[in-house]
């Protein structure tokens, strides 16, 4: 590659690092929050899976799950009909 055509890669590159950086950092905190418990406004950060626990015997919590997963379902299903 000549000096010109590497040119918009490196003007690529602080957008592509600020967003997977911002994704990464998302992503850490979703998988602490995950199996952390909260009592009200305080977050205690020791390891259990008291909210998966939570998640698969709530029915309430896996009836908005799959509610979730068939409206996830149709929207893509309909983006690839029209694309």
């Amino acid at each position: 590659m000549t000096g010109r055509s590497k040119s918009p890669y490196l003007l690529l590159t602080p957008a592509m690092v600020t967003t997977v950086a911002t994704l990464a950092v998302c992503m850490v905190v979703l998988m602490v929050l995950a199996v952390a418990r909260q009592t009200y406004l305080d977050i205690d950060l020791t390891f259990t899976l008291h909210n998966a626990n939570l998640a698969l015997t709530s029915p309430l919590i896996l009836k908005l799950l799959v509610k979730s997963a068939l409206i996830s379902f149709g929207v893509t299903l309909l983006s690839l009909v029209l694309a």
